[in-house]
């Protein structure tokens, strides 16, 4: 088996991204969410993008996690021991 072709048979493709706002109604993908007040396009991989209206482009939206790394660094020990928890 081919490998190359084995993965590009994995990867789904995805619809180009209309980029003009007069568009997004039309594109089942995109929702407005009122909070950030900007629109929110779901690919089809479930990857989230955010309309940047400034500069006229997706922008992949990028979650932080809650979850804490549980090794700290020495910097992050000491600053935890001094009471600094809002500072890193």
């Amino acid at each position: 088996m081919d490998t190359a072709n084995s993965l590009d048979a994995d990867r789904v493709v995805r619809a180009p991204f209309p980029t003009n706002p007069e568009d997004f109604d039309a594109d089942t993908r995109i929702s407005f969410d009122k909070t950030a007040d900007t629109y929110i396009l779901e690919d089809e991989g479930g990857e989230e993008w955010e309309w940047l209206a400034t500069a006229s482009k997706w922008t992949a939206v990028v979650r932080k996690t809650s979850r804490i790394h549980p090794v700290l660094s020495p910097l992050r020990q000491a600053t935890l021991a001094c009471g600094w928890r809002d500072t890193l």
